[in-house]
């Protein structure tokens, strides 16, 4: 006699958030601009990425005095909706927000190697949002400076 199964329960479909590793890498070797329809700042060529939170290998952990490096940062995340992710108006959304914040932690952990203070500046960041197969997709980046100097922010070679 066949032993009879429970058939298999249904999950409800969940959105996590979880960090999407889009082309950025593909697009910043290639030199390119991302292709973000709406962005703020000045774009500089970076010297270390933060694709999804995560750093390449890039980046450093100390910078002599006179040295600086950009650090672009992304992020992307599903959304319910586009409200607050589109047009000039929504730089300050919060997945540039989180893109900024890892940023930021990524630049705490550079020293300066001597007599010098470090300076971190956001030089650019730029957002979309749009929809996927299965829901809505918000992505944003953003680039921050980290200047190793003495007193103020002086012309350095990055």
């Amino acid at each position: 006699m066949a032993r009879r199964t429970r058939p298999a329960q249904r999950r409800r479909k969940q959105i996590a958030s979880l960090p999407v590793r889009f082309t950025d890498a593909e697009i910043i070797a290639e030199r390119w601009k991302p292709p973000f329809p709406n962005d703020q700042g000045y774009y500089a060529e970076p010297g270390a990425v933060l694709a999804g939170g995560r750093p390449d290998s890039k980046m450093p952990t100390e910078l002599p005095c006179g040295k600086g490096i950009v650090i672009y940062s992304s992020w992307a995340d599903w959304v319910a909706n586009c409200a607050g992710f589109q047009g000039p108006n929504a730089g300050f959304n919060a997945i540039t927000q989180t893109a900024l914040a890892n940023a930021i932690k990524a630049a705490n952990r550079i020293k300066c190697v001597g007599e010098c203070e470090k300076f971190v500046v956001e030089l650019w960041r730029g957002w979309s949002c749009g929809p996927e197969q299965k829901g809505f997709i918000a992505c944003g980046a953003v680039e921050v400076l980290v200047r190793c100097g003495v007193g103020g922010l002086p012309d350095i070679e990055l």
